[in-house]
């Protein structure tokens, strides 16, 4: 039902900006290939999209990743309409079938590291867009961070990931 609001002109291409932050335990037990990386404590990251109409479809056209961590790495960004099961920070990402389902938000890949300040800036811009729809009755989509590569991180390795885009 919240799909039809989509169609006026009052949320149709509006633009939106999420961000969510999260910091790493305080170690620097290597990650290997393919673990997940997440805050102090086991959680999803969520982004809450304020003034759209519960249950919108987002377009995400830009995907930023801020860490102060100076070790190169390739990340994936995994994207869910409904929260799910977060793996423990430096275990290997796993996804249950019910989870996996969820997934219908892509994967954004953070794969050209800068240097910026005292960390590394990942910026992917997605043409023509992820799209994801956020869960009927919420403003709120969810997602996982895996490193690829592999790094060895820095203990309490502070992390920001923001996103862009449109409505619709």
């Amino acid at each position: 039902m919240s799909g039809i609001h989509l169609e006026s002109a009052k949320y149709k291409n509006a633009p939106f900006k999420v961000s969510h932050s999260l910091i790493r335990p305080s170690d620097t037990v290597p990650y290997s290939p393919g673990d997940a990386v997440t805050g102090n404590t086991t959680q999803t990251i969520m982004f809450t999209v304020a003034g759209v109409p519960e249950g919108a479809i987002l377009t995400i056209q830009q995907a930023e990743l801020m860490r102060d961590g100076t070790s190169a790495d390739y990340f994936e960004l995994w994207l869910f309409h409904t929260d799910v099961t977060a793996n423990n920070d430096n275990d290997p990402f796993s996804l249950s079938d019910i989870d996996l389902d969820k997934g219908d938000g892509g994967i954004i890949d953070f794969t050209d590291a800068r240097s910026s300040g005292n960390g590394l800036r990942y910026v992917t811009r997605l043409d023509p867009g992820n799209k994801i729809k956020i869960s009927d009755g919420s403003r709120s989509f969810y997602g996982l961070l895996k490193s690829v590569s592999g790094n060895t991180p820095v203990s309490g390795e502070y992390y920001k990931i923001e996103l862009k885009g449109v409505v619709g």
